[in-house]
């Protein structure tokens, strides 16, 4: 056997990891740090219907024991935002009402942000007084039944400005 030891020794090719590649992996440590300081007003959701974790900013217009403590009302749950896990990694889902967005078409749009690392950044407006946890629950669905994901050709096709790509129902 000699000096190399039992296993000869090989080279294999070394391929460096894309931009894209270390960032989704900085997404998802990141969302695993936030998700790992659960308290009171930050919880992880799990939505049934897709197996994806996600994490409120704000809470849903359905959660009365939390705005009450938070001294707010159903009315005010016009937005809410969340961190959510889609395996491979994280984007960032804002489903708001109409009131909110009211010079944009109700729908579904995308957009890549960039802040020091690109993410995808999901956006809903849809035709109610305020968003519950089911309707925010739903919208995921959407996006995922459109196979809206981050990816590099993603990033590419859709840009960094809101564009709208199709109804919610």
């Amino acid at each position: 056997m000699g000096s190399q030891g039992p296993c000869p020794t090989r080279s294999y090719p070394v391929y460096q990891m894309s931009r894209f590649s270390r960032d989704s992996k900085f997404r998802l440590r990141d969302f695993r740090k936030r998700t790992s300081k659960i308290g009171r007003f930050n919880q992880v959701y799990i939505n049934k219907s897709i197996d994806h974790e996600y994490m409120p900013v704000h809470p849903f217009a359905c959660e009365v024991e939390m705005l009450e403590t938070l001294k707010s009302s159903q009315e005010q749950c016009t937005s809410v935002d969340a961190y959510w896990n889609l395996k491979t990694d994280i984007a960032f889902l804002q489903v708001a009402t109409k009131t909110v967005f009211d010079h944009k078409e109700v729908g579904l749009y995308v957009r890549w942000e960039k802040t020091k690392k690109e993410y995808l950044n999901l956006v809903a407006i849809v035709v109610a007084p305020y968003v519950t946890r089911e309707s925010f629950e739903n919208v995921m669905c959407r996006f995922i039944k459109r196979c809206i994901s981050p990816s590099e050709r993603n990033r590419k096709r859709y840009g960094r400005k809101l564009k709208y790509i199709g109804k919610i129902s």
